[in-house]
């Protein structure tokens, strides 16, 4: 017959305990925390201890409870509490795990949570911002901005500039104060005229166009020619030449410098499959399609509190301005219009601190304008008979 120890004065069961996890699973967005919690329950005596061990702190660190965010690589906790924060590092995957142990110390006993509770980081939503400029639509405006983004109001702006207006009908997100550091907004409808590719066009005599021939363009193209009134003026005829015409650089990079250009892409698309730059101040680009502007998802740089632009300039379309898909940045410093849509395509791997598309003011670029450009005014002045 098995001895059994039934508890009198003299027989005392041996000490021992059972932790497992409130929750076989925990989810938090990147930047993100929440409590992590177990249950501990003590045969003959107290739970004194817990301690808790994240295998992975590149994907989440963990904390005493109440004192989250936790740092990164902050993967060991141990305390009377059995609750503790959880802070999500990385976006998943990978996933990572939490194992606890509890401890009775007088009683030298311990026990370990059989079953680990599965740690998933999930990666906000793609948002995009504004710098120093307006953001026009004839409907909503929204952004998901999340609270852990580095700078979150829609539009922001460096020390001794001003952010710039927001303009919409119905309602826009992120909403007062989260607006901008003056919340200057305004919810009405936008009744001037919209230029489109056939305003534009019309203001450029034929004369002083340079036709494109090839559906692939260069730095080398787009800096050659004998200027107008300043100017480069090119134009490409998707009817005659195909329906798509695509700037690419063997550098990667289409650098204007200090040149002034203005491309007109007739019946069809612009590809844009290298970054564009100048120097700031004394180059201008302009681009302007009677079809589509499509951004490939490789044009684009890291993730930075203070990014350089990936395209510098003034791009207009008819149709759709499309972001492209990529998971870096795309930066614009100038101006974007999508007579039709702005397609924000963007996804970084990491949403969490940094916008997918920052389109950025370019004060150079606005004031080189090409006066050639603009509508026709008449001057009534009085003269001498």
């Amino acid at each position: 017959m098995e001895e059994q120890c039934v508890p009198n004065p003299i027989c005392t069961p041996a000490a021992s305990c059972t932790v497992s996890f409130n929750s076989p699973n925990y989810s938090v967005d990147s930047g993100l925390t929440t409590a992590v919690s177990a249950t501990g329950i003590p045969i003959g005596g107290t739970i004194d201890q817990y301690e808790f061990t994240i295998a992975d702190t590149g994907v989440a660190s963990i904390c005493t409870f109440g004192s989250g965010p936790c740092a990164p690589g902050s993967g060991f906790i141990s305390g009377a509490s059995s609750i503790i924060d959880l802070t999500g590092q990385s976006p998943s995957p990978p996933t990572t795990t939490i194992t606890v142990t509890a401890r009775m110390v007088d009683e030298g006993a311990s026990c370990v949570a059989i079953v680990p509770s599965t740690v998933t980081v999930n990666n906000p939503s793609s948002w995009w911002q504004v710098k120093e400029g307006d953001a026009v639509s004839d409907g909503a405006i929204s952004s998901a901005i999340p609270p852990t983004a580095y700078e979150s109001a829609l539009i922001v702006h460096d020390v001794d500039e001003f952010p710039g207006v927001p303009t919409y009908q119905g309602s826009i997100n992120p909403s007062p104060p989260n607006v901008s550091s003056t919340n200057w907004n305004t919810n009405s409808s936008y009744s001037a005229p919209i230029p489109d590719y056939a305003f534009f066009e019309g203001r450029v005599p034929t004369s002083s166009l340079i036709n494109i021939t090839s559906s692939t363009i260069d730095t080398g193209v787009l800096t050659s020619g004998a200027p107008v009134n300043g100017y480069l003026w090119f134009s490409y005829d998707g009817a005659v030449y195909g329906n798509t015409l695509r700037i690419e650089d063997a550098s990667g990079t289409v650098n204007i410098g200090g040149n002034k250009v203005v491309l007109f892409v007739k019946n069809a698309d612009l590809e844009i499959r290298s970054k564009i730059s100048l120097t700031d101040g004394q180059g201008f680009f302009m681009a302007i399609s009677e079809g589509d502007i499509r951004v490939d998802p490789g044009v684009g740089g890291p993730q930075e509190a203070i990014p350089a632009a990936d395209l510098e300039g003034i791009y207009i379309a008819d149709g759709q301005f499309q972001t492209g898909g990529g998971v870096e940045q795309l930066h614009v410093r100038g101006s974007v219009v999508g007579n039709s849509k702005v397609s924000l395509d963007r996804n970084l791997s990491d949403n969490s601190l940094y916008p997918g598309e920052l389109f950025e003011y370019g004060v150079d670029q606005i004031m080189a304008y090409p006066q050639d450009l603009t509508p026709s005014r008449l001057i009534w002045r009085e003269v001498a008979p």
